[in-house]
């Protein structure tokens, strides 16, 4: 698991500098207790009730029925919207990365045949390899003009249906596991367009009966207001506005009704201290299977992490929301804007002992910038925020270090600065030209002085050539 190795290994070790962390910023108990006790737009006197009374035994294994009630009214606009009430749709609390374990443990036997996007977070493909199934890999394509990775629909996820199915009606796709927002790439697959295009290619091979649907939808809230529109094709203006939840990005409604999302507080809420995380379905017998194998697992969550969540989803479009999109956003123009222009900045590692809080110009030839689409109407903004980002290594990196683990290994050791290879994200066995580069985590605060500090370890390494 070579992400989760690295960052056991470094995480945590002092004096490291870090750019690749996917969580945004992170909050004490304390504060997220004082944001419900503050909160305007949703009152939270009962859950600090229940916080103040809380009993340490043991929980239910779906979760806590408050929490549980909280959920459905965060998913309520989609549902309602296509005519599904709430109550018909199952929801179980698990840790986020359980909810990997469970449902590909539940839900694939030996041989069947699963696709994944690659790279991914390993677990959602290696669990299905330990299984005994055929993964075939949905490969990301680097696109030159960005120089950032995206996924084909028409031509890569079609082509790997029209080969597998070979023209018959039986789809023989036991599953489609997707992430969006993509870690690492920060794709998404949230928009109408998109979700429309992966519909009509299960349509077309029979598959819409038959296959289930993973989508980890972990970093989906960071998507911001503006992209709410990209539901507004299942979700009426009245509906936008009635009840207490904003509509937001979600797949759960829009390929078929034995989709899977799994979600949680990790990443844009920056709460991945809590463990929680749900998992969500229309399908009762998927549901039930999902039930089963928890049993085998955590069996419950944490009681004190099942009330301070009901506190999270109350608190967090109005306080925990905004404030990392507003970090990821101001983090990812500082990291265009540091790759993109090159120039004559030279500061010595020996003298840097203050680091700017914003970032000085790289040298070229290293990373290359990422040409991310920004908004029409701030031209100082991406059109669409992700929390992750994977910057390839330019020809500079190549020629001296060959591979991203090898530069990756020498900021760590010379300068004492964490950045996650590409290698960490694909499986070494069915190989992947894809692995020169790192992966960035945008939605921490001291990312603009880490950003800094890459800079100048990239001059010292300019001096050397």
């Amino acid at each position: 698991f070579g992400v989760e190795r690295f960052f056991a290994k470094y995480e945590f070790a002092p004096k490291q500098k870090h750019l690749s962390n996917s969580d945004c910023e992170t909050v004490s108990m304390q504060e997220l207790l004082d944001m419900a006790k503050n909160s305007k737009a949703r009152p939270c006197a009962d859950v600090l009730d229940l916080w103040r009374t809380l009993d340490l035994g043991y929980t239910e294994s779906s979760g806590h029925p408050k929490l549980r009630e909280e959920l459905r009214k965060v998913y309520q606009p989609v549902l309602s919207a296509r005519g599904i009430p709430s109550s018909k749709v199952n929801i179980m609390t698990c840790v986020p990365i359980e909810g990997i374990v469970v449902s590909m443990n539940a839900l694939l036997d030996p041989g069947d045949v699963i696709i994944v996007m690659e790279p991914c977070y390993q677990v959602l493909s290696e669990i299905a390899i330990t299984r005994g199934c055929r993964v075939i890999p949905w490969f990301a394509r680097f696109n030159d003009k960005t120089n950032l990775y995206e996924f084909d629909i028409q031509h890569d996820l079609r082509g790997i249906w029209q080969r597998e199915v070979r023209g018959t009606s039986n789809a023989g796709i036991k599953m489609l596991v997707m992430n969006s927002p993509h870690n690492p790439t920060g794709w998404d697959c949230m928009s109408t367009a998109r979700a429309n295009e992966i519909r009509e290619v299960m349509i077309e091979f029979g598959a819409l009966e038959d296959t289930i649907v993973f989508c980890d939808e972990m970093y989906g809230r960071i998507l911001d207001d503006d992209a709410c529109s990209v539901a507004s094709d299942v979700v009426t203006d009245d509906e936008k506005t009635d009840g207490s939840y904003p509509i937001f990005p979600t797949l759960l409604v829009r390929l078929n009704s034995k989709t899977i999302i799994l979600s949680g507080l990790s990443k844009p809420q920056g709460l991945p201290g809590l463990r929680v995380g749900w998992l969500v379905t229309q399908d009762d017998n998927l549901f039930e299977k999902l039930c089963e194998q928890k049993d085998y697992t955590t069996i419950c969550g944490s009681a004190p992490s099942e009330i301070l969540a009901i506190a999270a989803l109350r608190v967090q479009d109005e306080i925990l929301l905004p404030r990392s999109r507003d970090t990821v956003r101001r983090n990812m123009i500082l990291l265009r804007g540091a790759l993109e222009n090159t120039g004559g900045y030279h500061q010595s590692i020996d003298t840097a002992s203050t680091i700017p809080s914003h970032p000085p110009v790289a040298p070229a030839g290293w990373l290359l910038p990422p040409l991310f689409e920004l908004d029409g109407k701030n031209a100082s903004s991406p059109k669409h925020l992700c929390c992750t980002l994977f910057i390839t290594l330019g020809p500079r990196a190549i020629a001296r270090f060959h591979t991203a683990e090898a530069f990756s290994q020498y900021l760590i050791d010379r300068f004492g600065l964490c950045l996650v290879p590409g290698e960490c994200f694909y499986d070494p066995e069915r190989g992947a030209e894809g692995t020169a580069g790192f992966r960035f985590g945008l939605g921490r605060r001291k990312f603009a002085e880490n950003l800094a500090y890459l800079v100048v370890c990239l001059w010292e390494l300019d001096k050397e050539e």
